[in-house]
């Protein structure tokens, strides 16, 4: 129920609605708005109710009489009796040519206001809630959150492809209900992908994304079971018109049934269930597991392997059993499909079928050897191996009395012999359960030697690394103290090196000094500008150069030029004749 009430004490209009999203998303936009965790409602002053009015009316709010009357008070505007839509108006970017464009009075709408628009819209058009049928998609992976989305899709007979789809969500408020609706309808009956369901809801459009969805509110669980029932008869007729229903039922159990392929889930109850019942009985049964999940997707993939193994092996068995431990009738879907039916209608072993409870049945149940629990399963074999041996022990009774009618001596020894066969077939059976348990032993023994060893290399590997590691430490200890100690060596031997190669470097250095060049008879010949006389070429009478000597320099004029060969007056001024 959603209402709009008057609080005289708070002199607050109060909100009160069922949990909705989408309306929570309303309300937290209204002025004043404040949230009561007690009374799990929400409230805005008085000033704001024709605000609150506005956008609430539209979505099924039922105001009181105390808020109709303040809405009529005259300090306010009245509201209208019913909201009023206004369409907006063409872009101007899709009006005639030459309009103007930038037109004040053009509407434009926020993002916001539009999707407020197209929801109210909405729930004037359908206010009301009605029944949806489609099947179930994407409910698996959320179904752990307290709001689950998914999504609906409707689907043609043979056709995986969806015809069309819409959102669907289920909140946490509503989800309880639902749940408890399947659960008395079908013992444990759940939502999961692949059902085809039929659900009442109303239609929302949430405004912070604008996407439309249906909220459900309710299940019809009979039509869901109808589905599952339709579902089931198909597959049977297609069973039948191939001619294989009964092709699997027609085969005679081996006996005795010992050599057991089994299909379950590995360390689940019905596993445990179905080994403890055969290892109760004493018999040497031999048991094969392949490992595979008896629900959701991946249940039809790994149990046509399994049975597809098996048949290849099929000398190896005497019967395949498939179990688990019981479900309601969506879990039990998984094995309702064609592709499976098949397989196990044209399987060469006995089939024996251990996977519901006695109100469920699936199409495995219809067409190969159905027993209601594992624990049944196992004892179903059993009883084959107990009959056997009555059967077995009767033969032998007879023969005893066949022959003990000729002699006393026949007689003893067919006693004889009835207690040998039976004593040998007794010895057979318990040396093969006891050469079982041994094997199981020697496996667990090797396994845990194996593992010991594993550990023993382990460690010692690890001492290896660490004595490996300690040896290499110690080698670069050994080589840095080495290092250290020829460190300084090899300083002052470079040093001493350096010394000396720098001593050869002075004395050549001083070999090449102008002034000892001079001290020798040689002249230095410059231009006024410092620059070097170095030789002839370029010098004209009359030019003044200094002639720089051991003790001083001489200003003197050239008064001839005669070039001489270069090597004899290259650097040294000869040459030249000046004054």
């Amino acid at each position: 129920m959603r209402e709009l009430l008057w609080n005289a004490q708070t002199r607050r209009i109060e909100i009160r609605f069922p949990f909705d999203q989408g309306l929570v998303a309303v309300v937290r936009d209204l002025p004043g708005r404040q949230w009561h965790p007690d009374e799990k409602s929400w409230s805005v002053p008085r000033d704001a109710l024709h605000e609150v009015a506005r956008r609430l009316l539209p979505h099924g709010f039922a105001p009181s009489d105390e808020v109709l009357g303040l809405l009529e008070d005259p300090e306010g505007s009245e509201l209208p009796a019913a909201p009023t839509v206004v369409a907006p108006r063409l872009s101007p970017a899709v009006d005639a040519v030459g309009e103007d464009p930038a037109d004040p009075e053009e509407e434009t709408w926020s993002v916001s206001a539009l999707n407020e628009r197209a929801r109210a819209i909405l729930h004037d058009r359908l206010p009301f809630p009605f029944w949806v049928v489609g099947e179930v998609v994407g409910f698996d992976r959320n179904a752990h959150k307290s709001h689950v989305f998914f999504t609906l899709a409707e689907k043609e007979e043979g056709d995986d492809a969806p015809r069309a789809t819409v959102t669907a969500v289920l909140f946490a408020g509503a989800r309880p209900q639902i749940e408890k609706t399947l659960a008395r309808a079908g013992g444990e009956m759940r939502l999961c992908d692949g059902v085809r369901v039929r659900m009442r809801g109303h239609v929302d459009l949430y405004p912070r994304t604008g996407s439309f969805q249906l909220v459900v509110e309710a299940i019809d669980p009979t039509f869901t079971l109808g589905e599952i029932a339709l579902r089931r008869e198909r597959i049977l007729r297609q069973v039948r018109q191939a001619g294989l229903a009964e092709r699997n039922l027609s085969l005679p159990f081996p006996v005795p049934p010992l050599r057991i392929a089994l299909c379950t889930s590995l360390g689940s109850d019905a596993y445990n269930d179905f080994l403890n019942e055969l290892a109760r009985s004493g018999y040497a049964f031999v048991v094969t597991v392949a490992d595979v999940h008896v629900q959701g997707e991946k249940l039809e993939p790994e149990l046509l392997a399994s049975l597809a193994r098996f048949d290849r092996d099929h000398d190896l068995f005497d019967v395949c059993v498939i179990t688990r431990g019981g479900g309601s009738p969506t879990d039990l879907m998984g094995f309702d499909t064609p592709e499976i039916a098949f397989a196990v209608a044209r399987h060469p072993l006995k089939v024996v079928i251990g996977i519901g409870h006695h109100r469920d049945r699936s199409v495995l149940d219809e067409i190969a050897h159905s027993e209601k629990t594992p624990t049944a399963a196992a004892a179903q074999l059993v009883g084959l191996c107990a009959r056997a041996e009555e059967s077995l022990a009767r033969v032998a009774d007879r023969l005893g009395r066949l022959l003990g009618e000729s002699t006393a001596s026949e007689r003893s020894r067919d006693l004889l012999w009835r207690e040998r066969l039976l004593r040998r077939m007794r010895d057979r059976t318990l040396g093969e359960t006891a050469a079982h348990g041994r094997f199981r032993e020697q496996l667990l023994r090797r396994s845990g030697h194996a593992l010991r060893a594993a550990e023993l290399r382990l460690r010692e590997r690890g001492l290896r690394v660490a004595a490996g590691l300690a040896v290499r430490l110690s080698t670069a200890r050994a080589r840095l103290d080495r290092d250290r100690d020829r460190l300084p060596r090899a300083a002052q031997h470079a040093l001493r090196f350096t010394g000396e190669h720098l001593a050869v470097l002075a004395e050549k250095v001083s070999g090449r000094d102008p002034q000892r060049v001079l001290s020798r008879g040689f002249a230095w010949l410059r231009r006024p500008d410092g620059g070097t006389v170095s030789r002839v070429a370029g010098l004209r009478r009359g030019d003044a150069i200094v002639a720089q000597l051991r003790d001083g320099a001489v200003n003197v004029q050239v008064e001839s030029v005669e070039p001489q060969p270069e090597q004899s007056a290259e650097g040294t001024g000869l040459g030249e004749s000046a004054k």
